[in-house]
């Protein structure tokens, strides 16, 4: 049973739990360091219309059979959504999340790491704790520890794998013909 704020208590089928902890257990970052996973939006129909994935008109319609009254649109960017757990120091995320060694997490909205090396991402980490300690955000939330839901952009930072081992070779025979 999970208790929220909205719908007060949702029971989950053990079949469905047993599944999703394994998941979790297997590929999700450190428990520890999982404060947080972000909700997600089903995607509408595919569109009837000609070049539409999804076409404003007809999603609009079918949240509206769907019972939503209100909708918020927001500009999508091509960036890859992000969970950044983002600690002071070391000693702060030891204090708080009970960890040794990273001073964070970057994650996926799965609870999977956001990249798969641990030095790069400790390297993104850093660059968003500068920029909090630049912001002055320590002080004036009187914390010591942030939890961001973002989008990071470019999303080839994200795919930067798939990039190499899908389109490289595309890119290279290409070059070679084309020079």
């Amino acid at each position: 049973v999970v208790e929220t704020r909205h719908l007060g208590r949702v029971a989950v089928r053990e079949e469905n739990a047993a599944a999703a902890l394994e998941v979790m257990s297997r590929f999700a970052v450190d428990p520890q360091l999982l404060a947080y996973l972000p909700p997600t939006m089903a995607p509408t129909a595919t569109s009837r219309e000609e070049g539409f994935l999804e076409h404003p008109a007809e999603a609009f319609a079918q949240y509206r059979s769907d019972g939503v009254e209100r909708v918020m649109c927001e500009e999508k960017h091509m960036g890859s959504r992000a969970v950044a757990l983002i600690c002071k120091d070391a000693a702060a995320a030891t204090a708080r999340f009970g960890t040794d060694g990273p001073t964070g997490a970057l994650y996926t909205r799965t609870g999977r790491p956001f990249l798969d090396d641990r030095a790069v991402t400790e390297e993104v980490l850093g660059r968003l704790r500068t920029a909090v300690t630049a912001a002055g955000l320590w002080e004036e939330w009187d914390t010591d520890w942030v939890l961001l839901d973002a989008e990071l952009m470019p999303w080839s930072l994200k795919a930067g794998g798939l990039l190499r081992s899908q389109y490289a070779a595309v890119g290279a025979a290409s070059g070679a013909v084309f020079p």
